[in-house]
């Protein structure tokens, strides 16, 4: 019998629920954690971990940017959010996950709006 391995696609990251478009303050800070999910993929159970990510929010005048360890926004990057309006952009980027196979990636970043 021949076995072939299967690499998986690199996970959808999510924030609350949310993977584009625009999201409310309220529901960031009530459910402020980043998650990896394989979206159609063939084979079930298959689990990737966040690592570390890097949080911005732009808003009219200024960016800030703020390292985040795990996967969940810490207290400085949560106070951003609280004092932030309708309009102003966050973005993850620099997003390491941990795959099945205990190796870390990078994946694609993912940007939102303030609704």
């Amino acid at each position: 019998m021949r076995l072939r391995a299967i690499r998986s696609p690199d996970p959808a990251i999510m924030l609350a629920g949310v993977k584009s478009g625009e999201i409310e303050k309220t529901k960031v800070l009530a459910a402020p954690f980043l998650f990896a999910v394989l979206e159609d993929f063939m084979i079930d159970g298959v689990k990737y971990t966040i690592k570390s990510f890097t949080f911005s929010l732009t808003d009219s005048l200024t960016t800030k940017s703020i390292d985040c360890e795990g996967y969940k926004l810490n207290e400085e990057a949560l106070k951003l959010i609280e004092n932030s309006k309708s309009g102003d952009k966050i973005s993850f980027y620099h997003i390491s996950v941990i795959g099945p196979d205990g190796t870390a990636n990078y994946v694609k970043e993912l940007n939102l709006t303030i609704k």
